[in-house]
């Protein structure tokens, strides 16, 4: 079987109009099939006709002499014009009132694009300390109790993409973890991942996939006075994750380095029975420096882990 295509030269309707207020352009090519074979079926003569002028679903209106990058091939519709069989008409028709992404057109649903949403959700958290650093303490140096409960804005990013297998065991695997290298334009820490979704199997065109949808919660690493280690080695200047957990270092016992282990007084020599701020050694702060938000330190905890982000072939 063999499938002959020309293009005609006219007619080439087009049209302008307005629709929902805005001016969409309308093209048409009108392209002629002749086959060798009077059992030719239709998607045979729609494939001959796009690889006659070498396009697909999805791409713009262009030909030698005029190119309108705004409208795309939406419709092809074959229609048999002789009484044999063998002779066909191609009608192609472009249009600029698509509200979707002319690249999702791609026949081959592996191909496609992923497809990115930004958003945003508030959610409420017990805060140990404001943005500048400083500890949510009392003129005395104690915690406030209760600790404040603010509503803080959280970005989302979802992504979705078609992939050619489906996995259950990443979902355990990234679920709940942070990324552990650039991803989206995030630094190290600071994205969560709350949702790794896979739908399928799907089949379109011959081609079985599975839709992955992979969500994100967004938190900017911060820079804090951080003391690590048991016996701790001191406080220093050091970035915590987005989504590691970071704690005043606080409690009502003392330790010098490491060394010894007793109750805090305060001044008055009577014990402590709040946690007050502790430097990072086990020393209390007094009240007057607690109040200082250079002056406070942290432990830090990684409740959660990193994973590679990238690896998953979302972007």
């Amino acid at each position: 079987m063999a499938i002959t295509v020309t293009e005609a030269r006219t007619p080439r309707p087009a049209s302008q109009e307005i629709q929902d207020g805005r001016i969409v352009r309308n093209y048409t090519r009108t392209l002629l099939a002749t086959t060798t074979d009077n059992n030719t079926g239709p998607k045979s003569v729609i494939d001959a006709g796009l690889s006659h002028l070498g396009i697909s679903f999805g791409d713009f209106y262009a030909t030698s002499t005029e190119t309108d990058t705004g409208a795309v091939l939406h419709k092809v519709t074959p229609d048999l014009r002789s009484d044999d069989g063998m002779n066909w008409t191609i009608t192609c028709e472009y249009t600029s009132a698509l509200k979707v992404d002319p690249a999702q057109f791609n026949v081959n649903p592996l191909l496609r694009p992923p497809r990115i949403s930004l958003d945003s959700q508030f959610q409420n958290e017990t805060k140990r300390h404001d943005s500048t650093g400083a500890a949510c303490v009392n003129s005395a140096g104690e915690n406030l109790d209760p600790l404040p409960n603010v509503s803080v804005v959280i970005p989302t990013i979802s992504v979705t993409r078609n992939k050619a297998f489906g996995d259950h065991t990443l979902v355990k695997r990234y679920v709940d973890k942070y990324n552990d290298g650039s991803f989206l334009g995030y630094d190290t820490g600071e994205l969560r991942c709350v949702k790794l979704k896979q739908d399928g199997p799907n089949w379109e065109n011959g081609i079985l996939y599975w839709v992955w949808t992979l969500e994100l919660h967004a938190k900017e690493n911060v820079t804090r006075r951080v003391s690590q280690g048991t016996p701790p080695t001191g406080a220093g200047q050091q970035t915590v994750k987005g989504w590691q957990d970071a704690y005043v270092d606080a409690g009502t016992r003392k330790t010098d380095g490491g060394v010894g282990n007793e109750k805090a007084k305060d001044s008055g020599n009577v014990d402590y029975t709040e946690p007050i701020p502790l430097n990072g050694s086990g020393t209390p702060l007094t009240a007057q420096a607690a109040t200082v938000a250079a002056n406070i330190v942290y432990r830090v905890f990684d409740f959660r882990g990193s994973e590679d982000f990238s690896a998953l072939g979302m972007i």
